[in-house]
């Protein structure tokens, strides 16, 4: 075979590398000729993804850590420090095109490693058919070159090498979908799918499968979720518990959006695609338990002025998300301990089109916070100083704003104070209804009078909902006072809320 056979063909026999350890392997294999129909699939498994059906209606089931010997799952280099989520196990994604295929999504995701990483599935003793789906997504990028011996690695089926230096691109190109597939005898209880060697690159894998003719073998348990005993309230819109949270993603089980930014610590988060329309359920939408000890993540929309209050135990962080038709989202936490229950309701969305959020989970981690979780410092534009007559301070639903009502020279200032010597971003949260982007000098000024940045500032008219602007400052600063003085001119009808310092 030319390893590119397809969910309907026949079962063939890959071409095995000639070595001693094979020959028997070889032997027992010649006589691959059952149709696909005779074999009783126990195990799909998505390397590095979410849940997914492909276009034949199987399941593949999301990629899991092993958390025990009598559960499937997958381990990596990061099952060997104490503190550390196994989902930072190596796991990427491409957004490019795989030629060869039906099912994109199947190959677009994957897990690479190197021998630490491997698939492990219980099984009674036996043979088994096991199928390994690759693509090379990076090697050969743009066409032009040789990558030949750019990836080279060697996958085993427990101790028996199947595939030696594997070149992907050498065989089939970039981005084209490969299947190698092949019989293997288990004796000890367990089937695994390992690279015990990589000369070169790393090892990659997009998918596993695993078949037996024995129709009355089960599957093992996969190895449990960190949510678990998700509930909803009756007479709701189904929500989903997904993993392997990445941009792209659906957001909502009722409407095309999808996710179009997120920080960094939710990716590859397990999460709940919820629904759109989230009626107000008032202190109860749905409840679940925490497998381990997590922090909780709220994604509720930036225009609310006030959060529930089933929400009265969660902080305010300095994330934000944004969903692909523009809406913004402000990111609350809470830690809890494992196996903790926690409870969903829903929010009062006042003029708001729909009541949505978004719900992640994290399991807590020894690891440094990430630069987006550092403090955020709210400045409103109570505080600011306005020099000039074209606006003023005005108060509608509870949110404070500086309204910009004439077109001459207005000067807005801030007094911030920072604590550590580093760069520092500065954000802007507007609202402009001008009909054209507005252009502002933005000048930081030291407590001394000694300008230390000039900047221009461009507040885009995307349509009448806030929105936020980001800038930094150009070097290093150091602790202490500061004045931010942004100086518009043509701004009739611009918002401006306040500033927020990171």
């Amino acid at each position: 075979s030319n390893g590119k056979a397809m969910a309907h063909d026949m079962i063939v026999l890959n071409h095995l590398p000639e070595s001693p350890g094979l020959k028997k392997l070889i032997k027992e294999s010649q006589s691959i000729t059952r149709p696909r129909s005779a074999y009783h699939y126990l195990y799909r498994v998505n390397c590095g993804g979410s849940d997914y059906t492909d276009t034949n209606g199987n399941t593949w089931k999301a990629d899991r850590p092993q958390v025990s010997e009598d559960t499937w799952g997958s381990r990596s280099w990061s099952d060997s420090f104490k503190g550390v989520p196994s989902f930072y196990g190596s796991q990427r994604r491409t957004f490019d095109f795989i030629d060869g295929t039906n099912d994109q999504m199947l190959f677009r995701t994957f897990r690479y490693g190197m021998d630490q990483l491997s698939f492990n599935f219980p099984v009674p003793e036996g043979e088994y058919l096991v199928e390994l789906y690759f693509t090379e997504p990076w090697y050969g990028t743009g066409g032009g070159m040789n990558c030949k011996g750019w990836r080279l690695f060697d996958v085993a089926v427990n101790s028996n090498t199947v595939l030696k230096n594997f070149d992907i691109w050498d065989e089939c190109g970039h981005d084209k979908a490969i299947k190698k597939e092949f019989m293997v005898k288990v004796t000890d209880g367990m089937l695994r799918v390992h690279f015990p060697r990589v000369l070169s690159g790393q090892a990659i894998i997009s998918a596993i499968a695993v078949a037996s003719i024995n129709k009355s073998i089960l599957p093992a348990q996969a190895s449990p979720l960190n949510i678990r005993d998700f509930i909803q309230a009756q007479g709701m819109q189904k929500w989903q518990v997904e993993t392997w949270l990445d941009i792209g993603d659906l957001q909502f089980t009722d409407k095309s959006i999808r996710f179009y930014e997120l920080p960094s610590l939710l990716f590859m988060a397990e999460w709940i695609r919820t629904s759109y329309n989230i009626k107000n359920t008032g202190e109860y939408a749905a409840s679940f338990i925490t497998t381990k000890c997590s922090d909780v993540y709220i994604a509720i929309p930036s225009q609310l002025n006030s959060v529930p209050a089933w929400m009265k135990s969660y902080t305010m962080t300095p994330l934000t998300m944004r969903s692909d038709n523009g809406a913004d989202y402000i990111i609350y936490s809470t830690r809890v301990p494992e196996g903790s229950m926690i409870r969903t309701g829903g929010i009062d969305v006042g003029g708001l089109e729909s009541g949505s959020y978004s719900v992640f989970v994290v399991p807590v981690s020894s690891l440094a916070a990430p630069v987006d979780q550092r403090p955020l410092r709210e400045y409103s534009s109570e505080l600011a100083v306005i020099k000039g007559t074209a606006s003023e301070k005005q108060v509608q639903n509870g949110r404070h704003f500086i309204a910009f009502t004439g077109n001459s020279k207005t000067v807005v200032e801030w007094k911030i104070s920072v604590g550590l010597a580093s760069m520092y971003e500065l954000h802007f949260k507007f609202q402009n209804n001008t009909g054209k982007p507005v252009f502002a000098e933005m000048i930081i000024e030291s407590s001394g009078g000694i300008e230390i940045q000039r900047d221009m500032v461009n507040f885009k008219n995307d349509g009448e909902k806030w929105q936020t602007v980001r800038t930094m400052t150009e070097t290093s600063i150091n602790a202490g006072d500061y004045k931010v003085r942004l100086s518009v001119s043509n701004a009739k009808d611009l918002l401006m809320q306040k500033l927020e310092v990171r």
